[in-house]
């Protein structure tokens, strides 16, 4: 008989292939809970546990998509799959084992609990698709509160995200991003006549590289927040060409550019992009919509609530992006905080400890707890 965590980790559910391990929460939570929960949107899934006090809520969040595998002949151990969850040394491997199924794990068990017992305020469960890609299914989800006038009903109302942070950290904030896609097109051509070719892409777009990397200098001049730091500018794909043709000048080539904002300038950041580049030979599209910072202060009750529950994390922020903005965004605070491991993420042997699910449930169970007593 297969532990929870790894009946999730047997499931694969890299990000637009969330159906299987949505369908696999929804009949767990029926099955193991008698709760019946919603589907919003594209596989999106929420339910409350009422409390006795209806005035204050809590919300939990926790994506249920992986990323991609990468090569899986990195793995020591199947990353998904019926031979997947090696269960070794207190640890239990595979793919999104930290980011996040150990998360979800926490918060299914959490709500099994939950419903036996009932809690002093209202308890909202999400778990939600397309995280790794856009933040869709978490923006999905606040439509539909905000529709539903679910926020009004709240007096006191704060959020978990349950990414890893290996139940050390309390992340108060992140930066945000904007992925960037620059595309420049030239003249094809036989390799043995660049004569022939008036415009090469590869150099064109070379020169439009180092044009946004001289901005991302400027903005790290320019911009700093005492949470967050600095804006970070990466150039994170190039192509053009085709390997198995060396002989032909390619007639387009195409950048990557992974940009993290922060508050102040994130709105600005695809508007001076374009200004910048109006008149090069180039299209700039943006990957996905951009997600902005997200932010909560250090002395906000729900990061000292969790703090007196759980005294030994350390207060921190996060580069890497998660859904907290979209909570950010409505005025909500909240705080990241999750039972996976950070350092092994979107990384091929990924796991997380066993312990720490269990942890995990006791800590948020606590929480719950104490913030109904605010």
């Amino acid at each position: 008989m297969k532990t929870l965590i790894q009946q999730l980790i047997t499931i694969s559910s890299i990000s637009g292939q969330e159906q299987t391990i949505s369908d696999f929460v929804i009949s767990w939570l029926e099955e193991e809970a008698e709760i019946k929960a919603i589907k919003i949107g594209n596989g999106n899934i929420a339910f409350c546990i009422e409390g006795e006090d209806r005035n204050q809520v809590l919300i939990f969040n926790a994506h249920l998509d992986t990323v991609n595998p990468g090569n899986i002949s990195d793995w020591a151990y199947q990353p998904f799959g019926s031979s997947s969850g090696v269960i070794k040394g207190g640890k239990i491997y595979g793919l999104g084992a930290s980011d996040e199924k150990a998360g979800v794990a926490a918060l299914l068990l959490l709500a099994k609990k939950l419903i036996t017992e009932k809690p002093l305020i209202d308890v909202w469960f999400t778990f939600v698709t397309n995280e790794e890609i856009d933040g869709n299914g978490t923006k999905e989800v606040m439509k539909y509160f905000d529709k539903q006038g679910i926020f009004k009903q709240y007096q006191s109302i704060a959020g978990v995200i349950c990414e890893p942070t290996g139940l050390s950290e309390i992340q108060i904030a992140h930066k945000g991003n904007v992925f960037l896609q620059l595309s420049a097109r030239g003249d094809a051509g036989h390799g043995s006549e660049p004569e022939k070719i008036k415009v090469n892409a590869i150099d064109e777009l070379n020169k439009i590289i180092q044009k946004i990397i001289k901005l991302g200098k400027k903005w790290q001049n320019e911009y700093s927040d005492g949470i967050l730091g600095t804006p970070t500018v990466s150039l994170t794909g190039f192509q053009a060409g085709d390997i198995n043709v060396p002989n032909s000048f390619p007639s387009k080539a195409v950048a990557i550019f992974d940009i993290r904002t922060i508050p102040e300038m994130h709105s600005k950041v695809v508007p001076e992009i374009k200004r910048l580049l109006k008149t090069e030979n180039v299209v700039v599209s943006t990957i996905g919509d951009p997600a902005p910072p997200g932010l909560t202060h250090k002395n906000n009750l729900i990061v000292l609530t969790l703090k007196k529950v759980w005294p030994k994390a350390k207060i921190a922020s996060t580069a890497g992006s998660t859904d907290m903005c979209f909570f950010s965004e409505r005025g909500i605070s909240a705080v990241i905080f999750g039972p996976g491991e950070i350092d092994v993420v979107h990384k091929p042997n990924e796991f997380c400890y066993l312990r720490k699910i269990g942890d995990c449930v006791e800590i948020y169970n606590q929480l719950i707890m104490e913030w109904a007593k605010l």
